[in-house]
């Protein structure tokens, strides 16, 4: 495409770094000035601006990056990894509840095979977030799903990464559908009679 520059990848580096450094306004800024910078660029570490800004808690620039700019929400980085996988390792609950309300895939799958669910639970840098493990399920997540690499349950996960919170919330959901499976079994068996 002729006239259409290319950023270079000390600029895309450059965003990073402010990205890190909490510096929205800049970042916004140079997003809104260079038009031809771009988005889908990954820096060393393999993520697109929208991960970093994921991963950063920087909801102004994620905000900018899919309402002006027409990121997808999904668009992973360079090693498969969705910003709301991202926001839900960081527990970043703003950013996971923004991308969920914008149709980011909550059982969208990592190439090892985790699902943003799993990562609130298991790579969450504080051990895990039970508002975004709510919110997932809420939207949508699926709460029995196994992990592949593992074969351990998200409960099961829970319990290992020590976050009772956690584990007692996905009980009372199986709970609910074990009284709700009862109630079904014990009104046919009546009908029965």
């Amino acid at each position: 495409m002729a006239g259409v520059k290319k950023s270079s990848p000390n600029r895309i580096d450059e965003i990073h770094s402010l990205i890190c450094a909490e510096k929205e306004s800049e970042v916004l800024n140079i997003l809104r000035t260079m038009p031809h910078v771009d988005l889908h660029s990954t820096y060393y570490y393999g993520h697109t601006i929208l991960g970093s800004a994921a991963v950063w808690n920087a909801i102004q620039v994620v905000k900018y990056l899919i309402e002006t700019a027409g990121m997808s929400v999904d668009f992973p980085s360079k090693w498969g990894i969705t910003p709301l996988m991202d926001a839900a390792c960081h527990c970043n609950f703003e950013i996971a509840s923004y991308l969920v309300q914008h149709g980011a895939n909550v059982n969208a799958l990592s190439p090892q095979g985790d699902t943003p669910l799993i990562w609130a639970v298991d790579n969450a840098v504080s051990g895990g977030e039970l508002s975004i493990v709510k919110l997932l399920i809420e939207n949508g997540a699926d709460k029995d799903y196994i992990q592949p690499s593992t074969g351990l349950s998200l409960i099961r996960i829970a319990e290992l990464e020590s976050r009772p919170d956690i584990v007692k919330y996905l009980a009372s959901l199986e709970a609910g559908q074990n009284q709700g499976g009862a109630k079904v079994h014990d009104t046919a068996k009546r009908n029965e009679e």
